[in-house]
């Protein structure tokens, strides 16, 4: 780090004054204050290599609490705490008051408009005015020179370990493959070791290495004496023992490289002044992170999610106790208790429920009734020291722990060879596999946290029995999302528990199981297995305040056993992080008082939540159906599917189409590359295994690994080169071929050819299980996450064709047609007025409004609504400014170029402006005179302009071949004229949307069938 003195007349504070006198009403604005203070803590956080956050969490004692900004260093290490005291308070008796919450008092910055409180190393150090550019630099000039001793030396180190680490641990890792190859005991020992360690890791046959193992466990043990001023945490279990097995046949293996052997020293010294096994176990992560880089990660990441660990295992513990305690008039220590954590990730969730016990239970709970399965080398070393270091804690002396086991939970239900390393460790997981658990606990493991080149483990029985239970009984179409390894962990737990009468579940989870439209059957089984079901939904308004730092759509799921129970059923509340800080800290935690619980009464389709849903709904028209589209059911239209799938969109699409077909040929050329080799292999090896080297070149999906088995060879197909609508008004190029995308649905009988996209028209739709609605109209083909966050769409067509894009027919049934005649009486509709007024019923704002909960549920529905003309004629007018967008006129933006007067037309990123009435272009050129009303015409829950501005920069051609960058080198103002395009379009939409009709039906009431 680099300490400097920060002068009065520092740009930066002369800044902060003159915006904060800017506007004689912005004191009175106490957000804004704050956000120009924060601003300015930032800019010098940077400037010393430290990362300013606001609104962070910080342990402090057992509990963890919210400041209003933090300092991380390099190490994820707490440097500095600002806090803002508000303007009306008592300054000293609300300081006392935050001293009194135990926060680490070695740096914090107490901030109320116009006055700075140091308090540095437990006492106040400084008290004085901030209120003008004379007064406080030196308050922040000391703020910002490290609290801790010899952290100075550790700065310039963590940027070394970041690019030296990654390279001393594959060297070293290199070194002991060159010794396998060299000694062959080594070879055979390493050998055996790799195998059973996959025969319990979560990885497949290309995962974890012997030697990536053995550097790992070799680094953790140095780090560990070093941080903990012990390694016996590490060498005494059984894991250890196996790699010191390994070592004993190379002991030249165990030295370290140099700049293992540099961070030590500068290491201890810091560790000696961390107070806390959290903070310990924070800096001993990070620093494993330099040297193991699984993914770019943001920065804080690792602190992120220990934070929410220690806030999760809290409330999980505190339930558990409470549950146990009040209902099985039970201690959660008493003998007959089993307690598994079946995914540690850090041990945290076992250390809260050892916090928890009666002393007198202590020993003999953790000798034999607390058992973890943790899934990788990392996890279970981190969670035995976490563990073990809070049996230290408690007792004043060391005991191994020997309930923890480098195993995949998933793996016993499917009764695979878990004899892993020696024949004792074989007899205790074989005891596991029979013990009958009282308590699950934990955080379920999720899908997208899976290392990118590992492949997603296939579990025969236990993906079975979610098919047979969760997606029979599920009434979805897509019923993909059961996939998620966490729904897994819940029918899992959920076997396990029914091994005894008595029990309960307690897993952090995803929270998409509570609405979304696949999971009715998941739903279903939690309510016919269990007695109680309590489902805390952690998420709500107040969960933007920690956006920045916990995963977003987490859920608590505690599920109990108990014949008669005293709260029976299913309960749901919904809340927010900065709330639960305070609840799951709370010494008299209390879950049923806690929380204002409310009974669900699910409906017949097993919905949970069904407040808005409009029961009317059910009367109108269905616009499509899966017995419609074979014929045997009615439903306005014919067919109907989904978008296009390519499972590779940086090769498939592209702003340039000499760029796109460039990337299409260097596509085909490697794969039939591969088709060559794998010919030409005598004995074909799996799959995976044969690709596991190639797959950084393209992305190989299941269709085209299919395709290279088959050994069918591509070619380039010029005419398979079309436009297509990638997003909401951003037209991309697209190779539209049936080897390379990776499903097209319905497509080829929306629109076969080109020549097809002249007369046809699709109405597009996002599918159920949505956060908000979108729909619009495109004669392109349009891809399957057109509305990005959104669930995949659905494209209701005008007409379909044959493959040859002949033998046209109208896509409205005559069904339909039959009852909008019947209803108005009138003789002269056509199936195309039905058509655009359906596009207009879709953007009507009393139907979007009435019907948001049903259309997060269902396919939209078709009421007949008072004046049927206009609402054609609505339809019409939208259909025509969508589909031509790029062909309306520009709104006059003013253009600015900040040099010379010629401009720069070229974009790299287009940015919004923060009050949205400007469009920054590049560094020269800048849109301004944006109208608010532009705004107003929403696509889900973007307007138009964002979803250009969020699709319109140039990304680097990576992993392609060539750059996908939408400016046009024969066009340069190609980007500013839609820009206006696009504001026409969306004020005129506006307009069309105000004045469609009243939301009546004939008789005046509410529209009806």
């Amino acid at each position: 780090m680099n300490e400097y003195d920060i002068q009065p007349d520092h740009p930066r504070i002369k800044s902060y004054f003159k915006e904060l006198k800017k506007d004689d009403n912005l004191l009175a604005d106490k957000k804004n204050a704050i956000d120009l203070f924060a601003r300015l803590l930032r800019y010098f956080a940077g400037q010393v290599g430290w990362t300013f956050i606001e609104k962070f969490p910080v342990p402090a004692g057992q509990h963890v609490i919210s400041v209003d900004g933090v300092l991380l260093d390099s190490f994820n290490l707490i440097q500095g705490i600002w806090i803002h005291l508000p303007d009306d308070c008592d300054r000293k008796a609300k300081i006392d008051e935050q001293i009194a919450k135990r926060i680490p008092p070695n740096n914090i910055l107490f901030q109320q408009t116009g006055w700075l409180v140091l308090w540095r190393k437990g006492k106040k150090m400084i008290d004085l005015r901030f209120s003008s550019t004379h007064d406080g630099a030196s308050v922040l000039t000391t703020f910002f020179r490290s609290p801790y001793r010899n952290y100075i030396d550790l700065e310039p180190l963590a940027e070394r370990i970041k690019v030296e680490g990654p390279l001393i641990a594959r060297a070293w890792t290199d070194s002991i493959k060159n010794e396998a190859v060299r000694n062959e005991s080594f070879k055979e020992a390493a050998k055996k070791l790799r195998q059973n360690f996959q025969s319990s890791d979560q990885s497949d046959q290309s995962g974890e290495s012997a030697g990536n193992m053995i550097v790992k466990y070799l680094l953790i043990r140095r780090l560990c004496d070093k941080i903990f001023r012990r390694s016996s945490y590490i060498t005494s279990s059984v894991l250890s023992t196996e790699i010191e097995k390994v070592l004993s046949h190379a002991p030249s293996q165990r030295v370290s490289p140099a700049l293992v052997r540099d961070l030590e020293p500068p290491l201890r010294q810091v560790a000696s002044q961390l107070t806390t096994n959290y903070e310990k176990l924070l800096l001993l992560e990070t620093v494993l992170a330099k040297y193991f880089p699984r993914d770019q990660k943001r920065k804080t990441e690792i602190y992120n999610r220990n934070i929410s660990h220690e806030i999760l295992s809290n409330l999980c513990a505190g339930s558990l106790d409470f549950i146990i305690n009040k209902e099985f008039n039970q201690d959660i220590g008493d003998k007959d208790i089993d307690v598994l954590d079946p995914f540690c990730h850090n041990g945290s969730y076992l250390r809260q429920i050892l916090l928890r016990l009666n002393p007198k239970h202590e020993q003999r709970k953790y000798r034999n009734g607390l058992y973890g399965n943790a899934a990788d080398l990392i996890s279970y070393f981190m969670s035995l020291i976490n563990i073990e270091n809070t049996y230290i804690e408690l007792n004043g002396h060391y005991q191994s722990f020997s309930g923890l086991n480098v195993l995949d939970t998933f793996a016993l239900t499917d009764e695979e060879d878990l004899s892993l390393y020696d024949d004792e460790n074989s007899l205790k997981i074989d005891k596991l596999k029979h013990i009958p658990f009282s308590v699950i606990v934990g955080e379920a493991p999720l899908s997208g946290r899976k290392v990118p080149s590992r492949k997603t483990r296939a579990y025969s029985i236990l993906d079975k029995r979610v098919l047979m239970t969760y997606g029979r009984a599920s009434k979805a179409r897509n019923k993909t999302v059961l996939a998620d390894t966490y729904v897994k962990a819940i029918r899992w737990a959920s076997d396990t528990i029914r091994r005894k009468k008595e029990g309960i579940v307690c897993l952090v989870c995803k929270n998409n199981f509570i609405e979304d439209l696949a999971f009715d059957g998941f739903r279903h089984y939690l309510a016919r297995d269990f007695d109680a079901v309590f489902v805390l939904d952690i998420g709500g308004s107040e969960n933007n305040q920690y956006s920045h730092c916990f995963e977003a759509n987490r859920a608590l799921l505690i599920l109990i056993k108990k014949k008669d129970f005293s709260r029976p059923g299913i309960h749901y509340y919904r809340i927010g992080w900065n709330m639960l800080l305070d609840k799951a800290f709370n010494p008299e935690f209390d879950l049923y008082k806690c929380f204002p619980w409310r009974k669900i009464q699910p409906d017949k389709h097993f919905t949970w939540l069904t407040e808005g849903l409009q029961k009317d709904f059910e009367t109108y028209l269905p616009i499509g159906t899966k017995i419609s589209k074979t014929g045997r059911g009615n439903a306005v239209f014919r067919i109907y599917g989904r978008g296009l799938a390519t499972s590779r969109d940086a090769w498939i699409y592209n702003f340039n189409r000499d760029y796109l077909a460039s990337n299409i040929q260097d596509m085909i050329r490697i794969y039939n590359k591969h088709v060559q080799t794998w010919a030409q292999m005598p004995s074909k090896p799996q799959i995976e295994s044969y690709l596991s080297d190639s797959t950084s070149y393209i992305p190989w999906s299941e269709s085209l690994k299919n395709y290279l088995k088959r050994q069918i060879r591509l070619r380039f197909r010029g005419t398979a080169l079309r436009e297509a609508n990638y997003r909401p008004f951003v037209r991309k190029y697209v190779y539209f071929d049936q080897y390379l995308v990776e499903r097209w649905y319905q497509l080829p009988h929306m629109l076969p050819t080109e020549r097809n996209e002249k007369e046809n028209r699709l109405i597009c739709v996002s599918s159920p299980g949505s956060k908000h609605f979108s729909c619009l109209m495109t004669n392109r083909i349009p891809d399957l996450n057109l509305f990005a966050g959104a669930s995949p769409i659905q494209c209701f067509p005008l007409y379909h064709y044959d493959k040859e894009g002949k033998n046209r027919t109208q896509n409205i049934s005559d069904w339909a047609l039959d009852k909008f005649i019947a209803y108005y009486h009138d003789d002269s509709i056509t199936k195309y007025d039905i058509f655009h007024y359906i596009y207009a019923v879709f953007h009507h704002p009393s139907y979007l409004r009435k019907y948001a909960a049903n259309l997060k549920k269902e396919l939209p529905r078709i009421p007949f609504v008072k004046s049927y003309l206009a609402m054609v004629e609505a339809g019409k007018n939208l259909a025509r400014i969508h589909l031509y967008y790029n062909g309306q006129e520009e709104y006059p933006v003013k253009i600015s170029a900040s040099f010379g007067n010629k401009p720069d037309w070229r974009i790299e990123k287009i940015m919004l402006s923060e009050d949205r009435g400007s469009i920054i272009l590049n560094d020269n050129l800048v849109l301004s005179n944006i109208p608010f009303l532009a705004f107003n015409y929403l696509i889900g829950n973007r307007s138009a302009l964002e979803w250009m501005v969020d699709q319109y920069r140039v990304k680097l051609p990576f992993p392609s071949g060539q750059s996908d960058d939408p400016n046009m080198s024969d066009d340069p103002t190609n980007i500013v004229r839609l820009v206006g395009q696009l504001i026409t379009v969306s004020l005129k939409s506006v307009k069309i949307i105000k004045e469609m009709p009243v939301w009546k039906g004939i008789d005046g009431k509410e529209p009806h069938v």
